[in-house]
């Protein structure tokens, strides 16, 4: 009886496992179409779904599964050069949102949290299963993922920062926050015409 249970739990906590496996081949991400939908916690436990993010030009900046502090310190400093660098060039105009797997046990997480928080200055979120790491993330470099504000996949750059991989992000971000600034631009300038026919017909 008790070498039944075993296996029935076995296979009960194999089947998420499956499941994501599964799913993450259906869903590899390709520049041009829709990126997978996800909701995780950051480092204040407060979900993020990818849909809450619809109207915003997204970088997400994706830490592959690491095995080791030294190995998480050394993509860490990676990452954060192509954090500060899309920062000095972008500032407020995208945002930048950093992406890990953490294998640690319940009881650990809140320290997990924190030791997140102290290495990074962008908002963090946090797979601790590796389920949609396994769509978008690549298996030994970090993986810059940028989404357009309608949630298309826009451009993909791996590994670490130089001006030649960051290139064919920089040149779509470039192009969507132009579209961007032409929208705005023909917002304001429909205000004033707006407002001048009002005044001829007496409204105002």
């Amino acid at each position: 009886m008790k070498k039944i249970i075993t296996v029935l739990l076995a296979i009960m906590c194999c089947q998420p496992a499956l499941a994501a496996s599964e799913e993450s081949q259906r869903n590899i991400l390709k520049v041009g179409k829709p990126a997978v939908e996800f909701t995780l916690e950051d480092t204040e436990e407060t979900k993020l779904g990818l849909k809450q993010l619809r109207g915003s030009v997204v970088i997400l900046t994706v830490i592959p599964e690491t095995h080791s502090q030294k190995e998480r310190k050394e993509y860490f400093q990676k990452n954060t050069e192509w954090i500060e660098a899309f920062r000095q060039k972008y500032g407020e105009q995208i945002v930048m949102l950093g992406m890990i797997k953490l294998s640690v046990p319940f009881f650990a997480k809140g320290m997990a949290r924190t030791k997140i928080r102290e290495k990074q200055s962008i908002r963090f979120l946090l797979d601790w299963h590796g389920d949609v790491l396994q769509v978008y993330s690549h298996p030994e470099e970090l993986n810059m993922v940028l989404i357009d504000k309608a949630g298309i996949v826009r451009a993909l750059a791996t590994g670490e920062y130089s001006k030649g991989t960051a290139m064919t992000i920089n040149d779509e971000l470039d192009k969507l926050l132009a579209k961007k600034n032409e929208v705005e631009t023909s917002a304001d300038k429909a205000e004033p015409e707006k407002d001048q026919l009002g005044e001829k017909r007496g409204l105002k």
